[in-house]
């Protein structure tokens, strides 16, 4: 996958990515045609399994090679590690107790404005294509997209394709393809790609006959054990209750091979892209919505109740136009909420209204005076596992007031606040010398308990 330049879009009257020129040269564009803009997410995707950021065997070969045309931030987090929460804090700029987002079912309202939005009324072409249910209409996230198809509809396609069980991501892909094609070439682009193959329970497409694909048939057995087997809607518990570690070592090889094929996908898509568009000038946006927890604390195959790295620390990668400071790394930490705000900026639109979100320009140009963004704010979903240990309280509801969440976070460098709304005192963790949030150092600096709380 490379992105080669063209020619292929005449003359237009929009001339916003101008804007890029005084950031990274004069060069880099080439011309005043407005980028095309892809984003690519997905669904509970931990960063260290991807190989840009460190995970061995080669795992990921498409998404490393865009990585390698990127700028990788290496400390991206979600605002919750929840998939309606986090899509409305992406496409808003805001924090879920400013979008109003706090729960699961919860929606955006019509009256928040959007990437999509903003983009649409700057005269893009937008579509868009959501392989989670909660990240769909039903929740708003079809605002600003003149064609948007969710997963309803994607399981719908697989049907009528002769599939059987649920889709994966190939039926994501394929639709994905036909919604560029689709796209009005004369106008800039924004398509919007989300897939969910990795989301718990993780049953990738088979490798060999159903009877011979071990993992498979371990996990499918387990499954069954927690519910018929339903994929994509069977429920895990807390602990494994004693099983082998034979057991989780399948279910981890399993989510990989779930990543893995997601990729495998995500090559088709890329490659299209830069067919299709102006590939050497476009802009492509990877990210995921959150990441999982596979045991940490406790805490297994799911996200969400807690505010740890595994299921709070999201890849980020922006391959700029040209691929301006491909490979470039930045190791500050920024939010989910940052890249609404720093895509718009980039593309030399107006920011959405009252979005918190950062501009990472600085960040991206390498500007030392960029590297202070502010403290990185993460927040966790309500109880929705009553037998938490380190729940203050259970059930599905916080407790009256907005945004209480148990727990909530503030990083700032490598240093990460930690406490409950209600009981423990705050607890202070070195994310990059103990990224397993083990050993609590909140006696030892007290000054920086002071200045995160």
């Amino acid at each position: 996958m490379r992105f080669a330049r063209s020619s292929s879009r005449g003359p237009t009257r929009f001339v916003a990515a101008a804007a890029l020129a005084p950031l990274f040269g004069c060069s880099v564009l080439g011309s005043h045609d407005p980028p095309d803009l892809l984003l690519i997410t997905v669904d509970t995707l931990r960063a260290d399994r991807l190989g840009c950021y460190g995970a061995p065997g080669d795992p990921t070969p498409n998404i490393d090679a865009l990585a390698r045309e990127a700028v990788l931030f290496e400390a991206a987090s979600t605002t919750i590690p929840r998939t309606t929460q986090a899509f409305a804090s992406l496409f808003t700029g805001r924090h879920p107790i400013e979008h109003g987002v706090l729960e699961i079912g919860e929606y955006l309202t019509l009256d928040a404005l959007t990437l999509a939005e903003q983009l649409r009324a700057a005269g893009y072409a937008t579509a868009g294509i959501s392989s989670n249910l909660l990240a769909g209409s039903f929740q708003g996230m079809h605002q600003g997209f003149e064609r948007f198809i969710d997963a309803t509809d994607l399981q719908q396609h697989h049907e009528e394709a002769g599939g059987e069980g649920p889709f994966h991501a190939e039926t994501v892909t394929a639709s994905g393809l036909d919604c560029l094609m689709g796209l009005d070439s004369d106008r800039p682009r924004f398509l919007w790609v989300h897939y969910t193959d990795p989301h718990f329970p993780y049953d990738p497409p088979l490798k060999s006959e159903a009877n011979t694909d071990a993992d498979v048939l371990s996990g499918r057995a387990f499954y069954r054990e927690l519910r018929d087997f339903e994929p994509r809607s069977a429920t895990i518990q807390f602990d494994l209750n004693g099983r082998s570690s034979a057991l989780r070592d399948t279910l981890s090889r399993l989510y990989d091979r779930e990543i893995r094929h997601t990729d495998e996908m995500i090559g088709p898509l890329l490659d299209a892209w830069v067919e299709a568009t102006e590939g050497g000038s476009s802009l492509v946006a990877f990210t995921a919505d959150h990441g999982e927890s596979l045991g940490e604390h406790g805490y297994f195959y799911e996200h969400g109740d807690f505010v740890y790295e595994p299921s709070s620390r999201i890849p980020l990668l922006l391959r700029l136009p040209d691929g301006v400071r491909g490979g470039g790394r930045v190791e500050t930490p920024v939010s989910i909420v940052d890249v609404a705000p720093t895509l718009l900026q980039l593309l030399g639109l107006d920011p959405l209204p009252d979005a918190s979100g950062a501009d990472l320009r600085g960040l991206l140009r390498g500007d030392e005076g960029a590297a202070s963004r502010g403290p990185v704010f993460i927040e966790s979903g309500s109880a929705l596992h009553p037998q938490n240990p380190q729940r203050s309280f259970a059930g599905r509801r916080r407790p009256e007031g907005p945004g209480q969440s148990s727990f909530i976070s503030a990083r700032e460098e490598n240093w990460v606040l930690v406490r409950e709304r209600e009981g423990e005192s705050p607890r202070l963790y070195d994310a990059t010398n103990d990224p397993a949030f083990s050993v609590d150092l909140a006696a030892e600096h007290p000054e920086r308990v002071r200045r995160l709380a």
